[in-house]
């Protein structure tokens, strides 16, 4: 298997053929190989029928899937490879994803249990590789217009260094526009509003300064902020957002990060620690 490539993380339904199409113009875009990759997670059987019909069932729907996705027009050139393996998703996509440039999650590995008891396993990859994972609606096969922005999330829960190098990069790559999203607090006094406001203002000014061509527009406004980031997804590029701070209001789990995760209407991509950007290669 060739690296860097994108790897796109499938199962057997057919939503994942969306997240398919979008790592295949990612790859043609960056000129790396896609892979296509599908781990069994473990399922109840009994000791006298292993594997069973349930997993047969499966493994049957996930190879149709995996056809359909790799039966993707693609440039001649191109290489894509499937792996399909007995293992855990989590387990699989981290060990492929060591030397992915990128990683496409379906939003339908975002299950109800997960949502509410654990991590979605894109918030849980990005704690375990290098690289931005991004997670895709079923509806964002359709390609966006050719004005939409790529946004970016700025907010005290996530990390803003990390999520503003990931979107200026990708607004270069894509020839967009940014713009950079901030909600303050809807019962915060003008002074604080002020002051969130010039923060904003300052953090931005480095970035234009080393990225003159991109165009930057900034939305600060008094709103919910899950609200105001999944408003401006509708029309977006791309969404990008940063981890959630360890100690603000328990990580992941109760984040506005984790609940932009289920409702954004675009594309989500999800920066990784500073340190890993910093060592990837």
């Amino acid at each position: 298997m060739t690296d860097p490539y994108v790897l796109v993380g499938v199962d057997d339904r057919p939503d994942a053929v969306a997240a398919a199409r979008f790592g295949l113009r990612e790859a043609a875009d960056r000129g790396l190989a896609l892979v296509l990759a599908y781990g069994y997670a473990p399922l109840p059987v009994r000791p006298a029928a292993p594997g069973g019909p349930e997993l047969d069932r499966r493994r049957r729907a996930t190879k149709a899937v995996l056809d359909a996705a790799a039966g993707l027009v693609a440039p001649a050139a191109m290489s894509i490879e499937t792996v399909v393996e007995d293992a855990p998703p989590l387990g699989l996509l981290t060990r492929l994803g060591r030397n992915a440039d990128l990683i496409v999650l379906g939003r339908h590995h975002l299950g109800m249990r997960e949502r509410v008891q654990d991590p979605s396993l894109g918030s849980r990859l990005v704690d375990r590789v290098r690289c931005p994972v991004v997670v895709v609606p079923a509806d964002a096969g359709r390609e966006s217009a050719a004005r939409s922005p790529v946004v970016v999330a700025l907010d005290g829960e996530t990390a803003a260094v990390e999520a503003l190098e990931l979107a200026f990069d990708e607004a270069e790559r894509r020839r967009r526009m940014i713009l950079a999203l901030h909600a303050g607090p809807l019962t915060a006094l003008p002074a604080r509003r002020a002051a969130e406001e010039r923060d904003v203002v300052e953090i931005l000014a480095g970035w234009k300064a080393d990225h003159p061509d991109v165009v930057v527009r900034t939305l600060i406004c008094p709103a919910e902020p899950t609200e105001l980031i999944v408003q401006a997804s509708r029309d977006a590029a791309l969404m990008v957002i940063g981890r959630p701070h360890a100690a603000a209001g328990g990580g992941w789990s109760r984040s506005v990060a984790a609940a932009v995760l289920t409702l954004a209407r675009c594309p989500l991509a999800i920066a990784p620690a500073a340190d890993r950007l910093a060592t990837a290669v």
